[in-house]
């Protein structure tokens, strides 16, 4: 079943805590991968066809003084929201 764009977030959250992570606190780079890799097979209503690529994701990770310079995975939807920074507060937000 396809989720909207605008509840992706809430589609999100749901996958991250069936993986035992709390979506403000993640401390665990394999569940949350793990976890990752279940929301993306979900398909998502409302962005640009995979030929627009309408469908890309990047995955970053290092440190960044935004972060105090700890460790950081980023998980970004390529032109449609922001990063999401895992191991702070999670929140997808329209990047227009």
């Amino acid at each position: 079943m396809a989720a909207h764009w605008k509840n992706s977030h809430e589609v999100f959250v749901l996958v991250l805590r069936r993986h035992g992570l709390a979506p403000d606190a993640i401390d665990d780079v394999a569940r949350a991968w793990s976890a990752f890799q279940e929301f993306v097979q979900v398909p998502v209503d409302g962005i640009e066809p995979a030929e627009d690529d309408g469908d890309g994701f990047i995955v970053q990770w290092g440190r960044w003084s935004w972060n105090d310079d700890r460790p950081a995975l980023v998980f970004t939807v390529s032109a449609m929201w922001r990063a999401i920074p895992v191991g702070s507060a999670l929140r997808l937000e329209r990047a227009d």
